[in-house]
């Protein structure tokens, strides 16, 4: 059985109140996962806004800008957030392996990256939210087929794990990618 990463710590957290606090199991898992979602997501996400790669917001408001009908979407094995991480004006999807374990039932290895479902994913909701939004005229949604290199300009992957981000973008997309490195 596949957990979420969520789902371990929740389980770290209900077995240290069975054993450390006597608290019986049925009351301990429903105040972990209440606690957990109530108290470690917002904290999380607000660290994340504090901790955001220095040009992060300067460089998607540029991309903005300069392509007003580009879509940018985030994929993230856990359960972080671009959105909520103080950057919801930019992005106009997002994937959570972390959600889609717990909610759809999706096998954690098919969930994450570098698995090709993430990816493809990914694709569709693009294509989808352009096809919404007028972002592409219809006749143009077959280029964006990943096929061939003629492609690689609909698609750039950027990413802070060269093997979950990079390689598997480059393979599962026949994208650009950019490796991003805390310095």
């Amino acid at each position: 059985v596949a957990l979420s990463y969520a789902s371990i710590r929740i389980a770290a957290a209900v077995k240290a109140m069975t054993t450390l606090c006597d608290v019986c199991e049925h009351d301990a898992i429903g105040m972990a996962a209440r606690g957990y979602h109530l108290s470690w997501i917002p904290t999380r996400n607000k660290t994340g806004e504090e901790l955001l790669f220095p040009g992060v917001r300067e460089c998607l408001e540029t991309v903005r800008e300069k392509y007003p009908k580009c879509v940018i979407g985030s994929i993230t094995n856990g359960l972080g957030s671009a959105s909520e991480s103080g950057l919801r004006e930019f992005f106009d999807f997002e994937i959570s392996a972390d959600e889609l374990i717990d909610k759809e039932g999706v096998n954690g290895d098919v969930a994450r990256k570098p698995s090709p479902w993430p990816f493809r994913r990914a694709q569709t909701m693009a294509t989808a939210f352009m096809r919404e939004n007028g972002c592409i005229e219809e006749s143009d949604i077959s280029s964006l087929k990943i096929e061939d290199d003629a492609e690689r300009t609909f698609w750039v992957h950027v990413g802070d794990d060269v093997l979950n981000d990079c390689k598997a973008a480059k393979q599962h997309l026949n994208c650009r990618t950019v490796l991003v490195r805390d310095v």
